[in-house]
């Protein structure tokens, strides 16, 4: 059996972290590792076993195992380590014989970004469960539990019965609904998971483990599959900040037909290819126009895309923000031009790269080549300019990617398919089921 706990913070000590593992079982050995990923440096360990303590026992990197005697215990890590470290992993490793039945829960390691609650019960888009229940019964018995599972303040619980049939290893995936009213958090917020399995009454397994809610503008790039320990991006997901039909992005529309010649937009309506490229060449313009005259202004801020660093973080404001602060950084300016681009019916793209973002659009539904902008100079420059930089923010960023990679001969192609510059085709993340979020 294995369960483990991600600490992505720097510069704190972490004490009393608790993994029980089950209720009423034959331990025989435990074991530890621990993995530091960005820092070789050894981290201190204490196990503490109740209601036999072994605290002292020190690790520091080697497996060690100690005997524990036959009854149930609960594991308690305690970690003391301070440096500047970003994430720190640590893994316990349990031989279990039961008499009957073996209860170990998987729970997710990284913070929850809150801007994706409505998403993560779409088992379409790939998300790991909040929290799965291995269950192993290995008698001849039947059993009938009883599984909940919530984060306290925050989601409904879920309920489940499930029947567990003799000689059987089960695993039950819970991820409770999100109450919309109670995620639209302006900052970050910690919370508790509770999880319990019963059987008549009898509890067999109740545990509560602190998780991080994200603010509703957080965004995280990339989460560990707490059952898997695989990788799963959530780049893509920057889709849910693309939101075509607030009360903000409607007065801009608004606005910006007074911009157009025509006193209108007709997405990609037209009777020529030629004469629609033309067409969305000026309602693109007129967006731009609007948000100039709206005196929008670029702030600068540092971003975390296309780095290195797995399980980053990234603030991104949503649009209506942005237009009520007349202020925006890059990924800011890209999700707000998206939005305004998706409203009218133009296909828009948000492209990022090492360190910076921008927005993109095909001219016409046939086009392969894009149409790119750098919304950074919606206060200082043109449209034809802006354009003009949009080209050069991708060659830059091709650029930087080779710094990173230490690669002078990376392609834009090879950029793409190793994650270095994404083009996040907002239209696609639609069909895939990735919708604009709704917290404000």
């Amino acid at each position: 059996m294995r369960t483990g706990i991600l600490l992505p913070f720097k510069h704190v000590n972490y004490r009393n972290c608790y993994f029980k593992h089950a209720s009423k079982l034959d331990i025989q050995r435990i074991t530890q590792k621990d993995i530091a990923y960005f820092d070789n440096k050894h981290i201190g360990i204490s196990l503490g076993l109740e209601p036999t303590s072994i605290s002292e026992k020190e690790f520091s990197g080697d497996m060690s195992s100690v005997s524990t005697g036959k009854q149930a215990y609960d594991l308690t890590a305690m970690i003391s380590k301070k440096d500047d470290y970003s994430v720190f992993g640590l893994f316990i490793e349990y031989a279990v014989f039961p008499e009957s039945l073996s209860i170990a829960t998987f729970e997710w390691e990284q913070p929850i970004p809150t801007a994706l609650a409505h998403l993560l019960l779409d088992n379409k888009l790939g998300f790991p469960p909040l929290c799965q229940y291995d269950i192993i019964n290995n008698s001849k018995d039947e059993y009938t539990l009883t599984l909940k599972t919530e984060i306290d303040g925050y989601t409904d619980e879920i309920e489940e019965t499930k029947i567990i049939v003799a000689y059987s290893t089960n695993k039950i995936n819970h991820t409770p609904l999100f109450n919309q009213n109670k995620i639209n958090l302006r900052e970050t917020r910690e919370a508790s998971l509770i999880t319990s399995v019963t059987s008549m009454g009898n509890i067999l397994s109740k545990r509560t483990s602190r998780v991080v809610l994200l603010a509703f503008d957080t965004m995280i790039l990339e989460i560990l599959n707490p059952i898997t320990r695989t990788i799963f991006s959530l780049h893509d997901f920057l889709a849910v900040w693309v939101t075509p039909h607030t009360e903000e992005v409607e007065k801009i529309i608004s606005l910006a037909k007074e911009y157009h010649p025509k006193k209108c937009f007709t997405g990609y309506q037209g009777i020529s290819e030629s004469n629609i490229i033309l067409s969305t060449e000026i309602q693109s313009e007129t967006i731009f126009l609007a948000l100039q005259g709206m005196g929008i202004t670029y702030v600068d801020s540092s971003l975390s895309f296309g780095g290195l660093m797995p399980f980053a973080f990234q603030r991104i404001k949503l649009p209506d923000i942005s237009v009520k602060t007349k202020s925006a950084n890059c990924i800011d300016g890209a999700v707000l031009f998206a939005s305004l681009l998706e409203a009218v019916g133009i296909q828009p793209f948000v492209i990022t790269v090492p360190g910076h973002a921008f927005v993109g659009w095909k001219p016409s539904p046939n086009s392969q080549v894009l149409k790119l902008l750098e919304t950074t100079q919606i206060g200082t420059a043109d449209f034809a300019t802006a354009v003009r930089s949009g080209k050069k923010s991708l060659e830059d960023g091709l650029a930087k990617a080779k710094q990173i990679l230490n690669n002078p001969n990376l392609t834009l192609e090879a950029a793409i398919s190793g994650g270095a510059i994404r083009f996040i085709d907002i239209s696609l993340m639609r069909k895939k089921g990735i919708l604009p979020q709704t917290l404000t």
